[in-house]
């Protein structure tokens, strides 16, 4: 993770410390031996079919809002949002989903915006329709995981039960 001056008042050292702990548990944590591959809880979690991509998506959600709590332009937190949502929609595909959370690392690269911008504003700048871009989010994330799970659901209602005959 990158460094970021030490001019930033304690509240906000404080829960920038805790962006970057949580964003380090679930994007690089652990590295796979013999390589300079990181990956976090983020694809550990994705292994668990549907349990672990809703708890992996509101942790990752839980991340965001924190990042937005900081503060920063509406433009920035719709990437931020795209991130999170891309990392949600493509982690609940079985196995690519835990490739794609290995390479594509979301809260890290939020965290990296919310860095880049407090270079320039150490105090954040609050804008009101982060907000909206926060509900936004939450309710494309919920609409994801309501998909795959009726998705799922249809596809259980259309397996024909077989009978096996052993003699």
């Amino acid at each position: 993770m990158s460094k970021l001056s030490e001019k930033y008042d304690p509240k906000n050292k404080k829960s920038l410390q805790t962006i970057k702990f949580l964003t380090e548990w679930m994007d690089t944590k652990f590295t796979i031996p013999f390589t300079n591959i990181k990956f976090g809880l983020d694809p550990l979690l994705s292994l668990m079919p549907g349990a672990g991509d809703i708890i992996s998506s509101g942790i990752n959600v839980g991340i965001l809002g924190l990042i937005l709590a900081k503060g920063v332009p509406v433009k920035t937190a719709f990437k931020m949002m795209f991130n999170t949502i891309f990392d949600t929609l493509f982690s609940s595909i079985p196995f690519l989903g835990t490739i794609v959370d290995v390479g594509f690392k979301s809260n890290t690269k939020n965290l990296h915006l919310l860095e880049q911008h407090l270079k320039n504003n150490p105090n954040g700048k609050y804008e009101y329709g982060i907000w909206i871009v926060f509900g936004i989010t939450i309710f494309m994330i919920i609409a994801i995981i309501l998909s795959l799970v009726f998705l799922l659901l249809y596809l259980a209602s259309k397996i024909e039960p077989t009978t096996i005959n052993y003699f």
